[in-house]
């Protein structure tokens, strides 16, 4: 004859029910709840960092996956910050020089306060239109690719790649911030060759990223290239 838990009236199996090994929630708590875990995604991001310039084709390939999102949100900020750090730092060296070439005969007519930069707005300035910039890129490759290629694009795997290959342009940023002060000639140099090596690494991920014919990728990057410049202008005319 049949037997049946007395808790649950489910038929016993072997004398025993499985419904007091289900999870239960007491009252006023729950069993978990998601956390991010910012120590590893620090910890992620300086794999990526040193995985970047060690096997950089390989790290982008490893790590463009939608389940990166989260890191990729922390690598984008990371350059961001890099971008308007340098920027405040080449703006107020920059004016220095500037200043000292063109009033240079007329020191003892100027103070302290004649001239007045933003450098605050700078900052932020900076920072905004570097996140907009690699986010609008994105964009545009996953519309292009997915709504008139008609390929199977996801928007969170192409925002991935990008995180994970601005992590060079960060390098690149804070190394050139530093160089500002030994020579703000050798920083630009330093800059424009990691421009260059970001840029060839984004248009390489886009080959993990999308699914799109390698004979088009050229032109999807370059038109993300362009209208996220013009986005970026557009809102430096608005702040």
């Amino acid at each position: 004859m049949a037997k049946f838990c007395t808790k649950c009236g489910k038929e016993l199996v072997e004398g025993k029910c499985n419904c007091t090994s289900e999870k239960t929630v007491s009252s006023g708590k729950t069993v978990s709840s998601e956390k991010v875990d910012f120590m590893g995604l620090l910890k992620q991001s300086i794999e990526i960092v040193k995985g970047i310039f060690i096997a950089p084709i390989d790290t982008i390939e490893e790590n463009t996956n939608e389940n990166k999102f989260n890191l990729s949100i922390v690598l984008i900020v990371a350059y961001g910050l890099a971008m308007g750090l340098f920027t405040l730092v080449l703006v107020k060296e920059l004016s220095g020089i500037i200043m000292g070439l063109f009033f240079s005969g007329f020191s003892s007519l100027l103070t302290s306060n004649a001239i007045e930069i933003p450098y605050v707005k700078i900052f932020i300035l900076a920072f905004i239109s570097a996140v907009v910039m690699l986010t609008v890129m994105a964009l545009v490759v996953y519309v292009i690719s997915n709504k008139f290629l008609k390929n199977n694009t996801n928007f969170k795997k192409v925002f991935v790649m990008f995180g994970v290959s601005s992590s060079v342009a960060t390098v690149t940023l804070l190394a050139s911030t530093v160089l500002v002060f030994v020579s703000y000639k050798i920083a630009l140099i330093v800059l424009v060759a990691g421009s260059l090596l970001n840029s060839y690494y984004n248009f390489k991920g886009l080959e993990f990223a999308t699914d799109t014919d390698k004979n088009k990728l050229g032109y999807v990057f370059m038109t993300s290239v362009l209208v996220s410049t013009f986005v970026v202008s557009f809102l430096s005319k608005l702040m």
